[in-house]
């Protein structure tokens, strides 16, 4: 589950980021992308909302610091 989880995500970060160069992986932290920004991190979370048919809370969105965080909300809510 994790590794679908995993290249649904990238595609959506390729997507959002137009860097189709752009490669996550768990670790990937938000400071590693320099234009995962506060502004794209709500078109982000859009997004995933929308792909994975999930609510990320205002919480879920504080704890949201690396590609890591996003697929145990994920994990959570499904």
């Amino acid at each position: 589950m994790e590794t679908n989880i995993l290249k649904t995500l990238n595609d959506i970060f390729i997507s959002v980021f137009k860097d189709k160069t752009l490669k996550i992986n768990l670790d990937t932290k938000q400071t590693d992308i320099p234009l995962w920004d506060s502004l794209n991190n709500i078109v982000l979370i859009s997004e995933i909302e929308k792909i994975f048919n999930v609510k990320f809370s205002l919480d879920d969105i504080y704890e949201l610091k690396s590609v890591q965080d996003i697929v145990n909300i994920i994990k959570r809510k499904k």
